[in-house]
C-alpha cells in the first residue's frame, strides 16, 4: 500500500493557487483602439476662411490639386498600385466616394495582393462610414453586406496581423447583421492581438451579454476599469449589474473565493485519505 506524500500535496495546492492567480491577473486587463487608415485633410485653422462654403471650396481645391498630381503620375507609371491607392484616398477625402470605389477595380488588376487588400479595406470603410445612413432604419441590407464583403476580401488577400483593423470592422458589421458566431471569432482575434482595444472589448462583452455568456462578459467588463475614455468606461460599468444579477462583483473577490474553495476541498481530500490509510490496530504503514 502507498502512503500519502504530504509535501507533494502542499505543492499541488500551491500550484493550483498560483495558476489561478496568474490567470486572474492576465485575463482581466483591458483594451487600444483600432488603428485608422483614413486621414483627414491637413489644413490648419489659420489657413481657412470664415465662411463655411468657402472652407468647403478650399478643402476641395486642396484635394483636387492632389488628385490632378496623382492622375498625372499614374499616366506616366500606370503599374504602380501605391499611386492608385493614394488616388483612392484623395478621391474619398474630396467627397467623391463612388469615384474612390471605382478605382478598386484598377487596383485589383495590378496583381499586388497587399495593396489590393488595403484598397478593399478602404472601400469597406468608405461604405461603412460615408455611405451608410446614420439611422439604422434607413440602412439598406445590401449596402451593409457589400461593406462586409470588402473586409472579407481584404482578409482573404492579407489575413496577417498587419491587417488587424479589418478584423474589427468585419466583426462589428457581422454583429449588426446578426452573424454572432463569426463576429465573436473576428473580434476575439483582434482582442488577442491588441489586449488594450477597449472598443473591441466592450463590443465583445455586449455580444456575450446578449447571448447570456455572463462569465466571459464579466471578465471583459472588469478590464474596462482602466479605460482612459470616461464615457466608454462608465458605459462598461453600467453593464456590470447585468452580469451579476443586479449586484456588481469584483472579479478579484470571485477568484479569491474559488482559490479558497479549492484549498478547502483538497485539504478535505487529504484528511479523508489519511483516515482511510490509517491501520485499524495502531500500527504505522511501512
Amino acid at each position: 500500500m502507498y502512503t500519502l506524500n504530504r509535501p507533494a500535496c502542499w505543492w499541488l495546492i500551491r500550484g493550483i493557487a498560483l495558476f489561478t492567480l496568474v490567470f486572474a491577473i492576465t485575463g482581466c486587463n483591458g483594451g487600444a483602439e483600432p488603428s485608422a487608415v483614413i486621414t483627414e485633410p491637413e489644413i490648419t485653422p489659420d489657413e481657412l476662411p470664415s465662411d463655411p462654403a468657402e472652407i468647403e471650396t478650399q478643402v476641395y481645391k486642396e484635394h483636387s490639386y492632389t488628385i490632378e498630381n496623382l492622375t498625372a503620375e499614374l499616366e506616366k507609371e500606370p503599374d504602380h498600385p501605391d499611386l492608385v491607392f493614394q488616388l483612392m484616398v484623395a478621391e474619398m477625402e474630396s467627397g467623391d466616394y463612388w469615384g474612390a470605389l471605382e478605382l478598386l477595380q484598377t487596383l485589383d488588376s495590378l496583381g499586388d495582393e497587399l495593396w489590393a487588400s488595403q484598397g478593399h479595406m478602404l472601400a469597406g470603410k468608405i461604405i461603412r462610414e460615408k455611405l451608410l445612413p446614420d439611422s439604422p432604419e434607413e440602412i439598406k441590407p445590401e449596402l451593409l453586406e457589400r461593406a462586409v464583403r470588402q473586409f472579407e476580401i481584404s482578409l482573404e488577400l492579407d489575413p496577417s496581423p498587419s491587417n488587424l483593423a479589418a478584423y474589427w470592422y468585419l466583426g462589428d458589421l457581422q454583429h449588426e447583421l446578426g452573424n454572432i458566431d463569426e463576429a465573436k471569432v473576428n473580434l476575439a482575434f483582434y482582442l488577442a492581438m491588441q489586449p488594450y482595444a477597449y472598443d473591441v472589448r466592450l463590443r465583445l462583452a455586449e455580444i456575450y451579454l446578449e447571448e447570456g455568456t455572463l462569465d466571459r462578459a464579466r471578465v471583459l467588463l472588469e478590464g474596462m476599469k482602466t479605460d482612459p475614455n470616461e464615457e466608454r468606461r462608465l458605459k462598461a460599468l453600467a453593464l456590470m449589474p447585468d452580469v451579476d444579477g443586479g449586484k456588481p462583483v469584483r472579479s478579484s473577490v470571485v477568484i479569491s473565493l474559488v482559490i479558497l474553495i479549492l484549498i478547502v476541498f483538497i485539504a478535505l481530500v487529504v484528511v479523508i485519505l489519511k483516515l482511510k490509510l490509517r491501520p485499524k490496530y495502531g500500527k504505522r504503514l511501512r
